[in-house]
């Protein structure tokens, strides 16, 4: 399976943000998009997110036979760092909503608690309204829905940002565990999350995406490679 960008054009005005960009997403893989603040990071997510976003250009998905259909935008999961979740009712209630509701699974009380405890949600935690939740108990349950409803492709727009050191960790073993079932692109900012999750690095510079060819090293190496690339060819340095 692969997910297929073909020539993907967004501009606001006659700012190009997207310039005519293809490249190939391969299942199994964790993709780090890295970029500087405005580079078009979450332009991209949401373009393959959300139907005729894109000025022009085709997404597609590739099944195992290797038939190219155009994406279903059922098979996309959204993980954003600001979640959009129901207020209203128990980090218990979502989870049992999305394992029966979104992907027909019945789960007795005790997987509910046990899908909660992935995240180190606790039983209080699973009782409370979700409108009583912090920020990072938020982001916690939104990657947990998706964990559940395992959507083919998943966007990443960072994440972690708002978690703990320990919360991210325990994160991050759950999104190298996740791969091996999707395509997932993840965008950050971090040098240590890029080089600790991503079997790809791509740069998003000047509206199109370029891989750094990287053989895992320290997380200065990492930036002192993705500074020179960016400084290639550019005026405007960041060192």
């Amino acid at each position: 399976m692969e997910l297929l960008i073909d020539g993907i054009q967004k501009s606001y005005g006659q700012n190009i943000v997207l310039n005519n960009i293809s490249y190939n997403f391969e299942h199994g893989k964790i993709y780090t998009i890295l970029g500087k603040n405005g580079s078009g990071k979450t332009t991209l997510f949401s373009g393959i997110a959300h139907e005729g976003f894109f000025d022009s250009g085709q997404i597609y998905l590739t099944n195992n036979e290797g038939v190219k259909n155009k994406i279903s935008y059922e098979d996309i999961g959204y993980i954003s760092a600001t979640p959009s979740l129901p207020d209203f009712i128990t980090g218990y209630e979502f989870v049992k909503f999305m394992s029966e509701v979104i992907s027909n699974e019945k789960m007795n009380e005790n997987d509910i608690w046990e899908q909660l405890a992935r995240v180190d949600l606790s039983k209080e935690d699973g009782k409370k309204i979700i409108k009583n939740y912090s920020l990072g108990m938020k982001c916690k349950l939104q990657i947990l829905g998706y964990v559940i409803n395992k959507p083919k492709i998943i966007l990443m727009d960072e994440p972690l940002v708002s978690l703990d050191i320990i919360s991210s960790a325990h994160i991050k073993k759950i999104i190298k565990k996740m791969k091996n079932n999707h395509i997932i692109l993840f965008s950050t900012h971090i040098m240590s999350l890029a080089n600790d999750l991503g079997d790809e690095i791509i740069l998003l510079k000047d509206g199109n995406l370029q891989p750094v060819n990287w053989e895992k090293g320290t997380d200065e190496d990492l930036e002192n490679e993705v500074v020179r690339l960016f400084n290639k060819g550019s005026s405007d340095e960041l060192y």
